[in-house]
């Protein structure tokens, strides 16, 4: 292999590398958390998360089977959550 052939290659991995890292980088946050019973500290499943901000709805997830929940592409800011729950009053 010729060393022009060989820089070439390296170039060329060095912007695919580079251009991939800075895809990566994003001005995007995430909310994650986990809901229990208060009382018997049990995990709910299947609770509808709901994130808003200035009073319109920016996001949603619903609980796994362990009480967790993942709300990704969120704008930097200060956002409500309300969980929601059949037999639960509703929590923000």
């Amino acid at each position: 292999m010729s060393l022009y052939m060989s820089r070439k290659i390296y170039l060329v991995l060095t912007l695919i590398l580079t251009a991939g890292w800075s895809l990566a980088q994003s001005n995007f946050g995430e909310i994650r958390g986990k809901v229990v019973d208060a009382k018997t500290k049990k995990p709910l499943d299947y609770m509808n998360i709901l994130v808003t901000k200035d009073g319109m709805s920016k996001g949603g997830a619903m609980t796994d089977d362990n009480g967790n929940y993942y709300i990704k592409a969120l704008e930097p800011g200060s956002y409500t959550i309300v969980a929601k729950y059949i037999d639960y009053q509703d929590y923000e």
